[in-house]
């Protein structure tokens, strides 16, 4: 039996890593999250991210249960991307970036103010 043994091994590693990269939150967050994704507009927009502009795209499919959000910085090379998708659990998966980059882009972006 030591082929089912090191099959065992290797699937607890798959699951591992796909726990470790598959960003899953919890309802407290998944609230904050759904709530700063819903004050961005649908389409395109200008917000300000550490005091630069970026350009904002939003687009929902399905019914609003997948959310694709990309800011770009207006001048510069800085990008943030992401997926969230809102089922029976919340998840949040950062395109090519670290997760905190993400939540600090979602907690911190402002509107840029209109003269």
């Amino acid at each position: 039996m030591p082929i089912k043994g090191e099959f065992n091994k290797i699937m607890w590693k798959i699951v591992n890593l796909a726990i470790k990269y598959i960003p899953f939150v919890n309802k407290e967050q998944a609230c904050q999250i759904k709530s700063q994704i819903e004050d961005i507009p649908m389409g395109y927009s200008l917000v300000m991210f550490k005091g630069k502009k970026y350009g904002v795209s939003r687009k929902d499919f399905n019914n609003g249960k997948s959310i694709k959000i990309f800011a770009e910085e207006l001048g510069g090379k800085d990008f943030i991307s992401f997926n969230c998708y809102f089922t029976k659990i919340t998840q949040l998966k950062p395109c090519e970036m670290s997760e905190n980059k993400v939540m600090d882009f979602l907690a911190n972006f402002t509107f840029e103010k209109k003269d």
